[in-house]
């Protein structure tokens, strides 16, 4: 199941709580959550961020980075525990 999740809701002080406790409440397996997060979500608080990754990534949530490469593009790629990326249509020339 993916989800897709903004910036403004990555940031949430609680975000990490928030997620696990929707999971186990509905008593879904994490293994099959993915979330979807915007390039935008990578921009400001770098190490908070890879933090939150990390702790969800070890309770099983995999990450996808979404409309990959049409805003701030791929410098912290390595560091994050993105799985993959989506990118927008409106930025592939054929």
């Amino acid at each position: 199941m993916a989800i897709n999740v903004t910036a403004r809701q990555f940031h949430q002080g609680d975000f990490v709580d928030q997620v696990l406790g929707v999971i186990q409440r509905r008593g879904a397996n994490p293994r099959q959550v993915k979330l979807e997060l915007t390039e935008s979500v990578l921009i400001t608080e770098v190490e908070g961020v890879i933090a939150k990754m990390n702790l969800l990534k070890e309770a099983g949530i995999s990450f996808s980075l979404d409309d990959f490469g049409t805003g701030y593009s791929s410098l912290f790629v390595p560091e994050t525990s993105a799985a993959g990326a989506t990118q927008d249509r409106a930025g592939v020339c054929a």
